[in-house]
């Protein structure tokens, strides 16, 4: 429960800032929320979705039971015995309708994940839309030469994730010499 949770992710967070001072990097807090959240991996196990009974598979993160999902430091912190890369950038600005792209040429068939945070002012308490800064991400991957792609948009929302301030795509497999663009668009 949260008991065990609130531990947990405070000193989890504390080793992604003293990883990133180590590096070289004076990470953002929302840097280290996004690097959490991009460790995070599906719970096993069943929930009760109405409270009397009916159980169900937990579903995959991001989720409202689990969020986004267990903290595994393991799974995202990069070291020179590492099978995976990690790129971060932190303090990228965007502004009015611009978006910011990035390119990755996939090395072997595993999973891609992409993890965007952000900070966000309060909206006007009369606001019927919270979010300031609404940004939104879409991971694009497409075999080296076609004119054709497949979108997998942030937290699964095909219009646009309108309420969070952080969002994540994961495609399970891409294929070797594959191509992926990482899109955030303001």
């Amino acid at each position: 429960g949260t008991s065990m949770a609130a531990p947990l992710v405070s000193g989890s967070a504390a080793l992604v800032r003293d990883y990133y001072k180590q590096n070289g990097v004076n990470p953002s807090g929302a840097l280290v929320k996004a690097t959490l959240a991009h460790s995070g991996h599906n719970l096993p196990g069943y929930v009760d979705l109405n409270g009397v009974g009916l159980l169900a598979p937990v579903p995959k993160v991001p989720n409202s039971f689990s969020g986004f999902g267990l903290v595994s430091l393991g799974k995202v912190l990069s070291f020179a015995d590492s099978m995976f890369k990690l790129f971060s950038y932190d303090r990228v600005q965007l502004s009015g309708y611009n978006r910011q792209v990035y390119c990755y040429q996939v090395v072997d068939d595993r999973e891609f994940k992409a993890t965007l945070s952000w900070y966000d002012p309060p909206a006007s308490p009369a606001a019927s839309v919270l979010l300031v800064n609404d940004l939104d991400l879409d991971v694009f991957y497409y075999r080296n030469g076609s004119k054709s792609s497949t979108r997998v948009p942030g937290n699964g929302k095909e219009s646009g994730d309108r309420v969070n301030t952080i969002e994540q795509s994961t495609v399970s497999r891409i294929p070797r010499d594959y191509l992926v663009a990482v899109t955030v668009r303001a």
